[in-house]
């Protein structure tokens, strides 16, 4: 059976850490609405019932939601602008849930004030608010489904205990009415919970998929521009290269030298000392020519045993005892062919110029090949200039 083929691209993991970091971000970036919605509500409660309540536990009532009110705004805001260590901190996550249950029990014990004889109309409305907080505390929940528990279950639960008590049967219709409601706004919190987690999941996994595929655009381009033997740059890269350094030096007025290469009678040495000798002398050549160059972009494997070099802001001048100094390194290099030590030398042709226009680099690098064949011609292991 044929092996089935390993995918360039690795699935990617996703943490379940990751998933509760991004869902505490969003859940405290959305936080400062419930603080605002408590605090409308609060004031409304105490306008509504102040007057007809004159009791002084409405007033300990409404200071202790300002207080909660007011921790909870400062905390949120120093979350949102904490770094990651501090937002692990075992307090930070005690100090939502405290705000978050206080909230809860507050609410809750709006059910004291309540009197649907004398006051139907406030009574009403303070549940109405009770109810909305409750629904609010479910959507929540979508990210922080502690938060329904904490929240929507006091509410509800102490104006289901308030009906109860009462044991009649338009109370008892009414703690059926909230009962339902409860399981309607948990099945909804439950489900809002999931769907945000699995989005969250999915956006992290496409994040993670996106980075993956630009690592591998990355990788692919560097192999379709370097050489696979000697690891240096091809000729494709060569030519994307010096269309660039040309665009750049056109407008800067600036040099552009060219120098090609290329190892003597190196098939001569190929048919004697065999193949494997001849590319490590090619791997050698390229790395001493990149160690006296100090610009590795420069060098580029041209074909073969030939080698070409793009020196910017280089004129000839300096290209050429570049180029003469190289001459010597490699005609005094012994390179190793297994039972022996043999020496080799390149030749050189030179050409540099400042760009007029897009594509005269064109006659550049025929200037550079002809004066490389004009080295051949004269017997070789030497450096030609026009």
């Amino acid at each position: 059976m044929p092996k089935p083929k390993q995918a360039l691209i690795n699935k990617p993991t996703v943490s379940e850490n990751e998933v509760e970091r991004l869902l505490a971000y969003d859940l405290y970036s959305k936080a400062l609405g419930t603080v605002y919605s408590h605090a409308i509500f609060g004031l409304i409660f105490v306008f509504l019932f102040y007057s007809k309540v004159p009791s002084p536990w409405l007033v300990v009532w409404g200071g202790i939601l300002a207080l909660n009110i007011l921790v909870r705004f400062v905390f949120i805001r120093h979350w949102l602008s904490a770094d990651e260590a501090t937002r692990q901190k075992p307090w930070m996550k005690q100090m939502s849930l405290t705000t978050s249950l206080v909230n809860g029990v507050l609410w809750g014990m709006t059910v004291f004030f309540l009197d649907f004889e004398s006051l139907p109309f406030e009574s009403l409305a303070a549940s109405i608010m009770v109810f909305g907080l409750a629904a609010g505390a479910a959507v929540y929940a979508a990210y922080f489904l502690p938060a329904f528990y904490l929240s929507s279950v006091p509410y509800l639960g102490s104006y289901m205990l308030y009906h109860f008590e009462k044991l009649t049967f338009e109370s008892m219709l009414m703690v059926l009415i909230l009962a339902v409601f409860a399981l309607m706004l948990y099945e909804q919190a439950r489900q809002l919970n999931s769907t945000h987690r699995k989005n969250i999941f999915q956006r992290l996994e496409n994040d993670q998929l996106i980075e993956s595929l630009k690592e591998s655009n990355l990788g692919f381009k560097k192999a379709s521009n370097t050489d696979f033997l000697t690891g240096i740059h091809n000729r494709r890269h060569f030519d994307e290269m010096i269309k660039r350094v040309w665009k750049s030096h056109l407008i800067e007025e600036k040099p552009v030298s060219i120098i090609m290469c290329d190892i003597d009678s190196f098939k001569d040495f190929n048919d004697r000392f065999g193949h494997q000798s001849g590319d490590k002398v090619l791997v050698d050549v390229a790395q001493l020519i990149i160690q006296n160059v100090g610009y590795s972009d420069a060098l580029h494997r041209y074909g073969g045993e030939e080698f070409i070099l793009i020196l910017p802001e280089t004129d000839l001048v300096k290209a050429t005892e570049l180029a003469e100094q190289l001459r010597q390194k490699v005609e005094r290099m012994l390179f190793d062919v297994g039972q022996s030590e043999q020496t080799l030398t390149m030749s050189f042709g030179m050409s540099a110029r400042v760009p007029y226009n897009m594509n005269d680099y064109v006659e550049l690098i025929a200037e550079a090949d002809a004066m490389l064949y004009k080295s051949k011609q004269n017997g070789r292991n030497q450096v030609s200039v026009k």
